[in-house]
């Protein structure tokens, strides 16, 4: 897995600071690896299929995602610099993945496509707490469809929107939280214990 970010904004200062207080931050020697990893992925617009035991289990070698983030200068005569800081003033999250082609009724992808069902994908990373990550999607909705092919095994190329949802077992863990939740496109958890 590789996780970029790119940050912009006005240049506060050149000084070293202080750590935040009550906060410390684990160096794992080794990064967690995608492998071994149980994806859940089941449709989410109702809690009829809320429960951990619901998900399927589709196998993926790529998954992208991009938060779409628009990000506005606020300008501001009064600040030194003339910009006071810089803010996300939009979302529109979109990403793609290539599931291998199943039958329809193992995992209905054409579908759930066909009728814009609104999904969930649950994707954890590693297994050691401290060192053990959950990228969650509550509302996937795919755009469109193409096949595409893995050391000659067929795939599915689906593009998707994410739109955000409800936050059914966000952390894979039986749990359920029947609320819809606003800006809750891409939920990351991390586990220390």
């Amino acid at each position: 897995v590789t996780a970029s970010f790119n940050f912009r904004g006005s240049l506060n200062s050149t000084d070293d600071q202080a750590l935040i207080a009550g906060v410390s931050a684990d160096a794992p020697a080794s990064p967690p690896i995608w492998q071994g990893s149980a994806i859940g992925y089941i449709g989410n617009e109702t809690s009829a299929l809320a429960q951990l035991a619901d998900e399927l289990e589709p196998c993926l070698t790529a998954l992208s995602l991009d938060l779409g983030v628009t990000l506005s200068d606020r300008r501001c005569a009064a600040s030194a610099t003339g910009l006071e800081e810089v803010l996300g003033t939009a979302r529109a999250g979109t990403g793609s993945m290539d599931p291998e082609v199943t039958l329809e009724a193992d995992i209905p992808w054409l579908s759930y496509l066909k009728n814009g069902t609104t999904t969930r994908l649950r994707v954890p990373l590693g297994s050691t707490d401290g060192n053990r990550f959950t990228f969650f999607m509550p509302g996937v909705q795919f755009t469109g469809q193409s096949y595409g092919d893995r050391d000659g095994i067929a795939t599915y190329d689906l593009p998707f929107n994410l739109t955000g949802g409800f936050h059914h077992n966000v952390a894979g863990s039986g749990e359920l939280l029947d609320v819809y939740g606003g800006d809750n496109e891409l939920v990351l958890l991390y586990f220390t214990a």
